[in-house]
């Protein structure tokens, strides 16, 4: 048996996320979504050119999703579900109220 020789990483995507985590693919704008958990920031990756941007939430960000039929996304928070469009989030399910629990990591689809 021979030694086992791997490529080195490549960063695809640099990033000061603290966890970054959950890419989804958007079919509308044909960017990757994904998180940074801890510091509540919803991140839009253009593929082609490689910008990224961030929008701040405010609380922590457990998952998101591009909503279907819909702007915005669909977003786990801290306290619950909610929705994001244009930048704005609203509280539409509080479905964690005690403050020692978060969101986590999650996917959706059809």
């Amino acid at each position: 048996m021979g030694v086992q020789v791997f490529a080195q990483p490549e960063v695809v995507i640099p990033s000061d996320a603290e966890t970054g985590e959950g890419p989804v693919f958007d079919h509308r704008t044909g960017r990757l979504v994904w998180v940074d958990i801890p510091n509540g920031g919803l991140l839009e990756t253009d593929l082609a050119s490689g910008r990224t941007t961030r929008t701040s939430l405010g609380t922590s960000l457990g998952a998101a999703v591009p909503r279907a039929d819909a702007q915005g996304f669909a977003v786990a928070v801290a306290d619950g579900f909610g929705l994001v469009v244009d930048g704005v989030l609203e509280l539409v399910d509080r479905a964690l109220p005690e403050a020692r629990r978060r969101m986590n990591d999650a996917k959706c689809d059809s």
